[in-house]
């Protein structure tokens, strides 16, 4: 992968929960005869949270069986590849994520949102389970695939245009899994993540950083990836409304950190070999129909399906542009991967 970066100025790092600024008048000594003038200075207020350098290693999981073990490690596989910070096991968040997959199961629907006094109820949206669970969301995501074994739906989720975005989030800490291997009404092997980090937590609230070596853009697939998938995918919502999402080719992404906004400039995906260009429809924040992919992320998903055992060149050039302080850093990133035999990796809904 070639990848340049020129900076206008350096970069701040955005302060995900700024510190309230204390504002205290000047005491001044002025009682009689005892004056000296002098004044009294505050202690300064205490510094806002900083994101944690990126996590490499991570403690042994507990109580996982083999089912939420390989899905555990296989997220973290693809986070360090990709030159992410690992996730670490929380035990609220499998808690929520298995409440989650039963009331799947115990309904009959495959769905993020749960209905109110159902069976099973524990929360309408995952950060309401993540809640009554007793894990307060700073920000996250929750993604859930059926239909494959864990460590392949892990695999499945991450060729997908919105579930990846969200297992390659830059600063997310923690993840629980949630897995039911029986299936009712036409789906089965349901794994669901919560991925996320904790807003009442001084020191890891911020989240963490991407390793250094990604320079804070990360993409997907991986330059020299091999035996990508030609297609994307059962993903849902559609990300090209009014297409057969099992015609979509496997998009190409980019990402960067919360704290900053992706501009594209030029976003485009050729045939290695021949300099064939792939048709693909851009998405990005503004683009994106279905309003769910988030500022720091942009994709290209090919509008038919990728050649079996073929070479591929993705270009990106574009901006990175501070929320904080608006200071750009200009971005031209080359990169290429080879797909496979297949059209789809095994899996069902996503």
């Amino acid at each position: 992968m070639k990848l340049s970066a020129q900076h206008s100025h350096p970069l701040s790092e955005r302060l995900l929960h700024l510190g309230a600024m204390v504002s205290i008048l000047a005491m001044i000594g002025a009682c009689g005869g005892g004056a000296d003038g002098s004044q009294f200075t505050p202690p300064p207020p205490a510094p806002a949270p900083q994101p944690i350098p990126a996590q490499t290693s991570v403690p042994e999981p507990v109580g996982y069986d083999e089912y939420r073990l390989a899905a555990f490690n296989r997220i973290n596989q693809i986070r360090l590849s990709a030159g992410l910070g690992m996730l670490e096991q929380n035990i609220e968040l499998d808690r929520a994520a298995q409440a989650h997959a039963n009331w799947q199961i115990a309904n009959g629907i495959f769905s993020h949102l749960e209905d109110v006094g159902s069976n099973g109820f524990t929360g309408v949206n995952w950060w309401d389970r993540d809640a009554a669970a007793g894990y307060k969301v700073s920000q996250g995501t929750e993604v859930m695939v059926t239909g494959a074994a864990p460590a392949s739906g892990v695999d499945v989720l991450v060729n997908m245009a919105y579930h990846r975005a969200g297992i390659l989030q830059f600063e997310p800490l923690d993840v629980g899994i949630g897995f039911t291997p029986e299936g009712v009404d036409g789906f089965s092997e349901l794994l669901v993540a919560e991925i996320a980090f904790p807003d009442d937590d001084t020191f890891r609230s911020a989240g963490q950083l991407p390793q250094a070596f990604v320079d804070g853009v990360v993409v997907w697939p991986l330059d020299g990836a091999a035996n990508v998938a030609a297609g994307m995918g059962h993903e849902i919502p559609d990300p090209v409304p009014d297409t057969d999402v099992l015609t979509l080719g496997t998009p190409a992404s980019v990402g960067i950190s919360e704290s900053k906004t992706i501009v594209v400039q030029r976003f485009e995906m050729f045939e290695d070999l021949t300099d064939a260009p792939v048709s693909v429809a851009l998405m990005t924040h503004d683009t994106d129909t279905n309003h769910i992919l988030a500022p720091y992320t942009a994709e290209i998903v090919p509008t038919e399906l990728l050649h079996h055992n073929t070479k591929y060149r993705v270009e990106f050039v574009g901006n990175s542009i501070s929320t904080l302080d608006s200071t750009k850093t200009e971005l031209s990133i080359t990169w290429r991967f080879s797909t496979g035999n297949e059209d789809y990796l095994s899996g069902g809904l996503s």
